[in-house]
């Protein structure tokens, strides 16, 4: 029986079963066991949070104006569009390098492009307005959230297999998946070096490795 200073134990009470316990926890990693210990209680305040906004939104259904002048319409527009180049930008560099990271920017960028198609549509001034914002989302910015999406759910798929490897690397060594098949077939994790992961895709001509690390992942 485990006692309770156990590392495996602290695992397990941090709502691990001792089968997905990675390395660095059964060693004692005092970071990963924090992480575990913030997973338990996350969701619980995420769903606070969204509970307590529906009284909320429908106070504001009841009580905006129809109508409104917004004093910084041209600069709410200008900078929203900035944001979106930005997460579009660092989304096609961190893809290019076959950074695990693009999963997050490329959410980043789904999430806004949703959200522009949303606001285009229901702030159209005119008939002709509102007919340009409907097609503008049904040719462009949904097809590219879509897309978006979609690089998110290959990127998951890659390292959510390979997740155990990288916490328990403590050197620079090639990691590939041990059972590829499929739509996964020739896709892993490369450790370039500690702390610093990199997709691997394979091709028929050979694998593509990444370009020379620009650093650590802080």
């Amino acid at each position: 029986m485990l006692s309770r200073d156990d590392p495996e134990h602290r695992a397990h009470e941090a709502g691990w079963d001792g089968g997905g316990v990675p390395a660095e926890a059964l060693k004692g990693g005092s970071r990963w066991l924090a992480d575990a210990s913030l997973l338990r209680w996350a969701p619980k305040v995420y769903m606070v949070v969204a509970v307590g906004l529906v009284p909320w939104v429908v106070y504001l259904a009841l009580t905006l104006p129809r109508r409104a002048t917004a004093t910084h319409y041209r600069l709410a527009w200008v900078g929203f569009d900035c944001f979106l180049v930005l997460a579009l930008a660092r989304t096609s560099w961190l893809a290019y390098r076959r950074r695990p990271e693009a999963e997050l920017t490329a959410v980043t960028t789904a999430t806004l492009l949703i959200v522009d198609a949303w606001f285009d549509i229901t702030t159209a001034p005119t008939t002709g307005d509102l007919v340009q914002a409907v097609l503008l989302a049904t040719f462009a910015e949904i097809p590219a959230a879509l897309a978006s999406l979609y690089l998110v759910r290959r990127v998951d798929k890659i390292i959510s297999a390979q997740l155990h490897v990288a916490a328990a690397a403590t050197e620079p060594a090639a990691q590939h998946s041990p059972d590829a098949s499929g739509d996964d077939a020739g896709v892993g994790i490369r450790m370039v070096a500690p702390g610093d992961i990199r997709l691997d895709i394979d091709h028929d001509d050979g694998p593509i490795r990444p370009a020379a690390p620009d650093g650590p992942v802080g």
